[in-house]
């Protein structure tokens, strides 16, 4: 990521990647997990929420999980895990339940690097998420997490009111994998729209263009550090 203490590539780091729904992960980070898996990292990704009846059926739901699974070998993730929350009831869900489901993916994958979803988005989902990313990755002596980042999600983030808009602080030069994540994205056959919806092939592409042009890249993602700790002697991640 730029920026003056961006290491050169980030090994065989731990990285966890929180989508409150499958797509979000690549919309908002597709590029950087696909150059973070080229670089040697472990990606795994969580996706919080399912399609649930009545009103989705279990067809349906089985359909997305495809899509995911897809989506998720060509970005190169490792793993893909599903909670099973219900899709558009985070909010609703018993924050208990929620933090202790992200804690558990945190643990279960040793992520080191944590990305979520934004804090501030219409998609209350995100949101949530976001909060309970907050409480899974808080500085606490046992947690393997070492930085935390929240992702823009164009579809959904853009839409905010001016004081809440995404601000990013950190930004991915994805030259190099923008072709991969426009693939992963295409397997989302469920999700994807024409031009010039901003889940299209072109808005994304726009997106990255003008993430780039704000950073000196040719194409971009924008990402914003919520959390960063750094022990003696340890590589600065991302």
């Amino acid at each position: 990521m730029a920026g003056s203490d961006s290491p050169s590539g980030p090994g065989t780091v731990n990285v966890l990647v929180l989508a409150a729904h499958p797509d979000d992960e690549t919309i908002g980070a597709g590029g950087t997990i696909a150059r973070l898996a080229d670089s040697g990292a472990r990606v795994h990704l969580w996706i919080a929420t399912e399609a649930a009846p009545p009103r989705w059926s279990e067809e349906e739901k089985e359909s997305r999980r495809r899509e995911a699974r897809r989506a998720a070998e060509i970005l190169g993730v490792e793993s893909v895990s599903f909670g099973g929350f219900p899709t558009m009831h985070l909010r609703s869900t018993p924050a208990l339940d929620l933090n202790s489901a992200v804690d558990e993916a945190v643990r279960e994958t040793s992520a080191e690097v944590v990305l979520a979803p934004p804090p501030a988005d219409v998609n209350s989902d995100h949101s949530a998420l976001f909060d309970a990313a907050l409480v899974a990755c808080r500085a606490l002596p046992e947690s393997p997490v070492r930085a935390l980042y929240a992702y823009e999600i164009s579809t959904t983030t853009g839409f905010c009111p001016p004081e809440r808009r995404f601000e990013a602080d950190t930004w991915v030069d994805i030259s190099a994998t923008l072709e991969t994540k426009l693939e992963a994205m295409r397997a989302y056959e469920s999700e994807l729209r024409e031009a010039p919806h901003p889940r299209s092939i072109e808005g994304l592409t726009v997106l990255a263009r003008e993430r780039g042009l704000g950073c000196g890249f040719d194409y971009a993602e924008g990402f914003r550090l919520a959390g960063r700790r750094i022990g003696a002697g340890e590589e600065v991640l991302l």
